[in-house]
């Protein structure tokens, strides 16, 4: 017996906001005659699609919304099970989205910059905007990003491997000659240099960001996020890693299923100089 796979892939355009129905027959049965298979199972899926209803049969009447008069019953007997979400906290999924806005002048010496801490509640990490204001004029992202998830203490449970790993913008930042930092602006992560036409030194701000949007970071009840403010001593890796002094502020965003009860206060105004 010849065991046979044939995958194809169909494109819809929805209407936004407005449940959208599409009749896909007559695809669906050219793509299987293409296939030469004459039995067999034919399953159709709608990816990235939270809910979805198959209909195996229609009407020909049509109404004002050009909507077949069966899809409309089936609209009205599903916002009776499902309604229409009109306000944040209708439902639990995915949760209030919320930011937490943090500042360091200066960092007190071999101390790690927190970016999200106090969190207790179950939900999911979805972005980090930093700025960063660098104080000397070797390397300076060389610091890991860890995520303390569900009762972490000393390990985390997700560790990276540099400031730069994490944004996107290995190797540095820098061009291929390894003389000027590179800007870039993708959906998911990117960087910006504010540092004067000077080669690499002295080196001056930065603001970069990651949207963890296809990689999302889930907890079931607590949640730190920290960075290193690391660097190198010299542009000479061998003299090892160098505590910095940065200028560091950041943003962090995620959900949770409950709004949070406690937040990080916001900094006065005179604190919020960039130096």
């Amino acid at each position: 017996m010849e065991f046979k796979v044939v995958q194809k892939e169909l494109e819809v355009q929805s209407r936004g906001w407005i449940p959208t129905f599409h009749d896909v027959s007559k695809e669906v049965m050219k793509i299987v005659a293409e296939s030469g298979i004459k039995n067999g199972t034919c399953c159709i899926a709608s990816h990235h699609t939270t809910c979805s209803v198959m209909v195996q049969e229609c009407s020909h009447d049509i109404d004002t919304f050009d909507l077949e008069y069966l899809q409309h019953d089936l609209l009205d007997i599903m916002r009776e099970l499902v309604p229409d979400y009109t306000e944040e906290g209708d439902y639990r999924h995915p949760g209030p989205l919320h930011a937490q806005f943090g500042r360091s002048h200066s960092m007190p010496y071999k101390e790690v910059y927190t970016i999200l801490d106090g969190v207790k509640a179950k939900g999911q990490y979805v972005g980090t905007y930093l700025y960063w204001s660098v104080h000397s004029n070797d390397w300076w992202g060389e610091g890991e990003f860890k995520f303390y998830i569900d009762g972490d203490t000393e390990y985390p449970t997700i560790c990276g491997t540099g400031t730069e790993d994490y944004f996107g913008g290995g190797d540095g930042f820098l061009s291929h000659d390894n003389r000027h930092y590179v800007n870039y602006c993708t959906p998911y992560c990117g960087f910006s240099s504010n540092t004067p036409d000077e080669g690499l030194f002295p080196q001056r701000r930065f603001s970069m960001y990651r949207w963890h949007i296809t990689d999302p970071v889930y907890f079931a009840e607590d949640l730190r996020v920290t960075v290193q403010d690391l660097g190198w001593k010299s542009t000479d890796r061998s003299l090892g890693y160098e505590p910095l002094r940065d200028d560091i502020s950041s943003v962090a965003f995620w959900y949770q299923d409950t709004p949070a009860l406690t937040m990080r206060e916001l900094p006065a105004p005179e604190d919020l100089v960039i130096m």
